[in-house]
């Protein structure tokens, strides 16, 4: 199954690539090249260092290609009237009266504080509730009952 995301997060992730790719190229293989310069054997530390940085560096680079390809950009959401990938959920905390809106996003997604990865706990519990349902979230810090105030399309997916 392919990873759902917006095209924002799509662009991300392909500038990301763009960026690992320019630094091997501008700086890790230059290190490489000047170790080899200032040493009389393979085996400096200067030169163990600037290959298992660019080791690294290329590992990032094939498994974000990997990631790239294994994606699917929404653009667009039908809504329902449930919650799931794509929406704004607004809660209220039962006990503490608190109201915040959860952003429900992909598991690359998640780049603000009220982003709600839809395989996180918190995620999981809101996907599938409508407006007046009580929701019970599972932290590592206990349990909380949450009301759906609203369900609404991310802006993001508005056409």
């Amino acid at each position: 199954m392919k990873n759902r995301v917006a095209r924002k997060t799509y662009e991300r992730l392909n500038a990301q690539l763009r960026q690992l790719q320019y630094e091997l190229v501008t700086v890790i293989i230059p290190d490489i090249t000047l170790a080899r310069e200032h040493s009389n054997n393979e085996e400096n530390d200067q030169l163990i260092h600037a290959k298992q940085h660019q080791q690294n560096f290329e590992t990032r680079i094939v498994n974000l290609k990997r990631l790239i390809d294994n994606t699917e950009i929404v653009t667009s959401i039908k809504f329902t009237g449930t919650a799931s990938y794509g929406m704004l959920v607004k809660m209220e905390n039962d006990e503490s009266g608190e109201v915040k809106v959860f952003r429900i996003v992909g598991e690359m997604e998640s780049t603000e504080q009220n982003d709600v990865s839809i395989k996180s706990p918190v995620g999981v519990a809101i996907i599938g509730s409508q407006v007046g349902d009580n929701v019970e979230i599972k932290k590592p810090s206990g349990s909380q009952s949450w009301t759906v105030l609203d369900i609404s399309l991310d802006p993001l997916f508005q056409t």
